[in-house]
C-alpha cells in the first residue's frame, strides 16, 4: 500500500510537470501569436496601405527616371534577373524552413530565435507581395511589350522599397544574421 501511493504520487508529479511543460508551450505560442499578429498589422499599414494608398510620390519619381532612363535591352535584363533573384530567393527560404535535414538550418536549431512559423510567414508574406508586382513580366517580356515592362519594373521598386524598409525595421533583429544577408544579397535597396 504504502508503494502504490508512492507510485501515484510519482504519477501526480509527472502529470503536474507535463501539465507546466504545456502550459509553458502554450504561453510561448501565445506570446508567438501575438507578435506574429503585430507585424502582420505593421506590414499592413507600412506596405499594403502606403502602395496602394499612393504615398510615395518622391521615391516614385525617382524610379520613374531610372527606369525611363534604361534601354529596352536593358529593360529585359533586369526583370529577367529579378525574376531569377527572385525564385532563388523564394527557394533558398523555403528549402530552410521546411528542410528538417539540412546542417545548416538556421530555421530549426534549438538555440535559434527563429524556430517558430510565425516570423517565417512574415517573410513568405514579403516574397508575396513582392510577386504581385512580377506576375505579368514573364509574358511581356515575351512578348518585348517594353512600355509594360517598365511599368512592372516600377511597382517592383516601389513593393521592394516598402518591403525592404519594413524588414529592416522590423525583422532584422528577429532573424538569424545569415538569414537577413542572405534577404538584403537577393534584393539589394538599389534599383
Amino acid at each position: 500500500m504504502i508503494f502504490s501511493r508512492s507510485k501515484e504520487k510519482i504519477e501526480n508529479e509527472k502529470n503536474l510537470y507535463s501539465l507546466k511543460q504545456l502550459q509553458g508551450k502554450m504561453s510561448k505560442f501565445e506570446t508567438e501569436r501575438a507578435d506574429v499578429i503585430e507585424l502582420s498589422k505593421k506590414f499592413n499599414e507600412e506596405v499594403a496601405t502606403i502602395k496602394f494608398s499612393n504615398q510615395l510620390k518622391e521615391k516614385e519619381k525617382e524610379i520613374e527616371d531610372e527606369v525611363n532612363a534604361l534601354s529596352e535591352d536593358d529593360v529585359i535584363a533586369r526583370t529577367t534577373k529579378i525574376l531569377t533573384d527572385y525564385f532563388l530567393g523564394q527557394r533558398q527560404i523555403y528549402w530552410h524552413i521546411q528542410n528538417p535535414f539540412d546542417n545548416h538550418d538556421v530555421f530549426r536549431r534549438e538555440n535559434s530565435e527563429f524556430q517558430e512559423a510565425g516570423i517565417q510567414k512574415i517573410i513568405l508574406v514579403c516574397f508575396a507581395a513582392l510577386s504581385d508586382s512580377m506576375h505579368n513580366m514573364p509574358s511581356h517580356i515575351e512578348r518585348k511589350q517594353i512600355r509594360r515592362l517598365r511599368g512592372n519594373l516600377i511597382e517592383f521598386y516601389q513593393d521592394k522599397y516598402l518591403i525592404l524598409q519594413f524588414i529592416e525595421h522590423h525583422l532584422q533583429s528577429r532573424l538569424p544574421h545569415t538569414v537577413y544577408q542572405d534577404l538584403m544579397r537577393l534584393f539589394p535597396s538599389g534599383n
